[in-house]
């Protein structure tokens, strides 16, 4: 028996509960693909397979706005990096680049000069991974988006989250009926979008609005906010049949922007954020938490869509409703497990890759010291009052960062300066120019190498 954890998700430097909701939206997220690939577009309009196939659609169409939510939860009140969007980059390469490359040896024809140019930059492309090309977009405004609720106090925050949801979820839901974007949203497949959920996140984490309500009152708000998104969209069908005999105007419900989509996501993270993973569940959590966006990267690539997703559970329709929606939530299961080993594939080849890349610097830095320290007759001038440590500094490990050694003008020492250094006196040159620029390029490695942990660890 695997004992419980009594510790509250709050006093924990992680919350187990935020990453198991990964999970489950990823899990989500898988299941809108299958359920759009065949099941609900073949089935006939309010027969059992529709009606149940758009329950389990509306039940998982929040998954994206909780990735959104969780984005802002997590990141406000830490400290800003550029490296984690270079991280993410890198991430999203292996897929596209590795995926074209398979279907270059498999089917070369369909690889085109813009695949390979899609390939090498999907976030210039919304149609390779538009969460991707949202979230990079969305990147560079956290911190004035950290600093904007951070100044703001509690009473302008409850409006800045007021005006947002009517501005971009209440107001746009009747234009949206006749297909028209009042707020330049797309549906929600945009970065405006994707910016709203993440200060409602920042929000949500600042005030601790999850220690406001109960988990029975969230899961209930949740499956109460789902069920009337399928009622709006019932209705509304049921009517346009009745004036224009054709069901229409159903999906206006059915968006990211719709308000009981973005309320279902809300208390789905308030849901999860009070939740107290076992000791069991929290290994299984570390390990497939990390993972979730490689799921979406591998399936989602427009090549393997194409020729894989496409389409692909159409024949799951010739059984009854709830047999159909079994398929559905088994492939889904099926989509993220294989997506999730895959990615922890991917993420043991990036460490041992970078543990090869460190043990080879650390060779060359050894070995290039001893070969220095005893060849160069500066390590016999002890009575200038250099140490080993200082002419380390100097001859080796600024040169090796900066790449554009630089040689003193009276003994050709390596100064590893921006400039020459012109002093008389070659021991007044290490411990003045030298020194200096050796202090600022060591801690610029240090936090170069810290960067670099703190990358490596989130993930």
């Amino acid at each position: 028996m695997c004992p419980e954890n009594k510790k509250s998700p709050a006093a924990t430097e992680r919350n187990y509960g935020i990453d198991l909701l990964k999970i489950v939206s990823m899990i989500m997220v898988a299941l809108l693909h299958v359920l759009g690939n065949g099941i609900l577009d073949s089935s006939n309009v309010f027969s059992w397979h529709y009606e149940l196939g758009y329950a389990l659609e509306i039940l998982c169409f929040c998954a994206v706005n909780c990735y959104a939510i969780i984005s802002g939860y997590l990141n406000y009140g830490t400290k800003f990096r550029y490296s984690r969007i270079l991280q993410l980059y890198l991430q999203v390469l292996f897929y596209t680049c590795l995926i074209t490359l398979g279907f270059y040896i498999a089917k070369p024809e369909v690889v085109t000069k813009t695949v390979i140019i899609r390939a090498l930059f999907p976030f210039a492309f919304s149609d390779v991974y538009w969460y991707f090309t949202a979230y990079f977009c969305m990147f560079f405004f956290i911190p004035f988006l950290n600093r904007l609720i951070e100044i703001l106090d509690r009473k302008s925050c409850d409006r800045l989250m007021i005006t947002l949801a009517m501005i971009f979820s209440f107001v746009p839901l009747i234009p949206s009926i006749f297909d028209m974007d009042t707020t330049g949203a797309g549906r929600g497949y945009s970065f405006l979008w994707i910016t709203v959920l993440y200060l409602v996140g920042a929000y949500i984490r600042k005030y601790h609005i999850e220690d406001t309500i109960s988990k029975r009152t969230a899961l209930l708000a949740y499956f109460a906010c789902a069920a009337l998104t399928w009622l709006g969209k019932f209705a509304i069908e049921k009517l346009t049949i009745r004036l224009y005999q054709v069901p229409s105007h159903g999906d206006a419900f059915v968006r990211y922007t719709a308000p009981g989509v973005l309320f279902c996501g809300v208390f789905l993270v308030l849901f999860f954020a009070r939740l107290r993973p076992g000791n069991c569940m929290q290994a299984l959590i570390r390990f497939f938490a990390p993972v979730s966006f490689g799921v979406y990267l591998l399936h989602a690539e427009p090549l393997m869509w194409d020729h894989f997703l496409s389409d692909a559970f159409t024949w799951a329709v010739r059984y009854n409703a709830v047999v159909t929606c079994l398929i559905a939530i088994g492939a889904a299961l099926a989509i993220w497990l294989a997506g999730s080993l895959v990615d922890h594939v991917r993420r043991l080849l990036s460490f041992n890759l970078r543990l090869i890349l460190i043990c080879h610097i650390m060779i060359h830095i050894v070995i290039h010291y001893f070969k220095c320290f005893r060849e160069h007759p500066l390590c016999r001038k002890s009575s200038l009052g250099i140490t080993p440590g200082c002419f380390y500094i100097n001859s080796i490990l600024i040169p090796f960062i900066t790449k554009n050694s630089i040689y003193c003008n009276n003994c050709s020492t390596p100064c590893g300066a921006e400039f020459a250094c012109d002093s008389i006196d070659c021991a007044a040159c290490i411990s003045t120019f030298c020194f200096e620029n050796s202090v600022i390029a060591v801690d610029i490695s240090v936090s170069r190498i810290n960067d670099s942990a703190d990358v490596r660890f989130s993930e």
